[in-house]
């Protein structure tokens, strides 16, 4: 909360902040008339989860930026779309960006969003996101898929915990405590200066492993 004052300082006096505004809000322009994203029928759902996260990131973003409501009810229908899915695969990079991209809307919008659309969201965070990617190997990886998954869930977590259920509080408790356990898997593959995966691994991995880092400084300091 607030954080939009120091994002406007800077789009003001910063060229470069400025043009990341500008495209942003552009992008999120274009989204307002954007399809529903549907289900596919196959084993995978990453261009949809990774669609949703760049949605309901950028709409988001452009309401809590401008108050502009035609944003904020555009990224409650995404929002809504994809939870009402029957599930979200279990794969579980594309279960863990779905699982982002729900919470990233319901922790930006949290005033503004509905309480059935909230509530759903939690709902779905824990079912389809949680408790199906808990006991996955990825937690024991080094590759991009640790910080991937791990940066997803994690926010995720952060974004509803204390919010809902018991049952709801015990597992978003359950996905930090292994965050602290489980992450060093993949950031020590950065001990050489050298990410093993290649740039675009290195991009994938480590954008998350930044959100992440981000989140809980930014909550635990």
């Amino acid at each position: 909360a607030g954080e939009e004052a120091l994002i406007q300082s800077l789009i003001n006096t910063s060229p470069e902040h400025n043009k990341s505004h500008t495209y942003i809000i552009e992008t999120a322009n274009t989204f307002l008339q954007a399809p529903p994203i549907v289900k596919p029928s196959g084993t995978r759902i990453l261009s949809e989860s990774q669609a949703a996260i760049e949605q309901i990131f950028f709409l988001a973003y452009a309401y809590r930026m401008t108050g502009e409501t035609q944003y904020l009810t555009k990224a409650e229908t995404v929002i809504n779309d994809v939870c009402n899915w029957d599930n979200w695969i279990t794969y579980s990079l594309d279960t863990s960006e779905m699982t982002f991209a729900v919470a990233i809307g319901y922790d930006w919008l949290f005033n503004d969003l509905t309480a059935a659309t909230k509530q759903k969201a939690r709902e779905k965070i824990l079912n389809y996101g949680f408790l199906t990617q808990k006991n996955k190997p990825f937690w024991d990886y080094t590759s991009n898929w640790n910080q991937v998954c791990i940066g997803s869930l994690a926010f995720s977590a952060l974004a509803i915990y204390g919010d809902g259920t018991t049952q709801m509080n015990t597992e978003a408790a359950g996905i930090l405590d292994k965050v602290i356990a489980k992450n060093p898997n993949s950031l020590n593959t950065y001990v050489d200066g050298i990410y093993p995966e290649g740039p675009m691994y290195w991009n994938y991995g480590t954008s998350y492993q930044v959100i992440l880092l981000s989140a809980l400084e930014s909550i635990y300091g």
